[in-house]
C-alpha cells in the first residue's frame, strides 16, 4: 500500500469523525491507523516508521462527509 492509498482510505473511513480543527485528535487517529496497517501487514515497518502525518485539506474533509 502506498501512502497515497493509505491517506485515501483514512479519509474514507475516519476523517468524517474528526473535527477539522482538532490537530491532536487527527494526529492520534493517523498514528493508530498506520499502526493497524503495519500490524496487519498492509504496510511495512519501514513505511510505518518513516511516513509523516499527511496534510488534510478542506476538500478532504468535504469528501469524507459525502460532499464535493
Amino acid at each position: 500500500m502506498t501512502k497515497k492509498e493509505a491517506k485515501e482510505q483514512f479519509i474514507e473511513l475516519y476523517l468524517n469523525k474528526i473535527p477539522m480543527n482538532d490537530g491532536p485528535m487527527l494526529a492520534e487517529a493517523w498514528n493508530e491507523f498506520t499502526d493497524y496497517l503495519c500490524k496487519n501487514g498492509e504496510i511495512t515497518e519501514h513505511q510505518y516508521n518513516t511516513w509523516t502525518h499527511p496534510v488534510f485539506t478542506t476538500k478532504d474533509y468535504l469528501m469524507s462527509k459525502g460532499g464535493y
